[in-house]
């Protein structure tokens, strides 16, 4: 059994959602980002409840829909355009992603997704760990809470997820996924 990957959005499965030409220019930017961990949960882990976010962002992203599990498509804010393809996805979650700003060319199919997100530093042994914990509610009723451990290697995401989610430092994807429960799973964009 492997973790299961879904989108959070909660729409269509992408075969009822037809062919798609992309509906995008040719990006001059990209940048590979670090690896990353997202969960997607009903509600926080315990251990991140009292964690002290100083600055909580919130805007109200679009996304485009039907272009597959390994590609996302957002205005940030309504505005800047960004393509993600995740180039590497680990055993356990972990994925490497590489961002590009473009412009549209054509209209595509968009979803508005609320977010309210904080970040923070782990504390030892996992402070070189970001964590952004997320909010999310989609225009078409779905919420979700999101949490992603950024900026390390796999293991040392690991290591910290295992550390968050009380899972120790050996856990399997299925430890993780029995820990998430029924409704939650890993991976994926947003």
């Amino acid at each position: 059994r492997t973790v299961r990957k879904h989108s959070p959005l909660g729409l269509l499965p992408r075969a009822l959602l037809g062919s798609h030409q992309w509906p995008f220019a040719a990006a001059t930017r990209a940048r590979t980002m670090s690896w990353e961990l997202r969960l997607w949960l009903p509600t926080l882990p315990e251990s991140l409840r009292d964690v002290d976010f100083s600055k909580v962002e919130r805007r109200t992203d679009l996304y485009a829909l039907g272009l597959g599990d390994d590609v996302g498509v957002k205005r940030r804010n309504g505005t800047d355009l960004e393509i993600k393809r995740r180039e590497k996805r680990k055993k356990r979650g972990a994925e490497k992603w590489r961002k590009t700003k473009v412009e549209a060319t054509e209209e595509a199919t968009w979803i508005s997704c609320e977010k309210q997100r904080a970040k923070c530093t782990l504390p030892p042994p996992h402070d070189n760990i970001k964590v952004e914990v997320a909010d999310v509610r989609f225009e078409n009723g779905v919420s979700s809470k999101s949490v992603a451990f950024e900026k390390g290697k796999p293991h040392e995401l690991y290591a910290a997820c295992g550390s968050v989610m009380g899972l120790g430092e050996d856990w399997t994807a299925d430890d993780l996924q029995g820990a998430l429960g029924p409704a939650g799973f890993v991976g994926g964009y947003p």
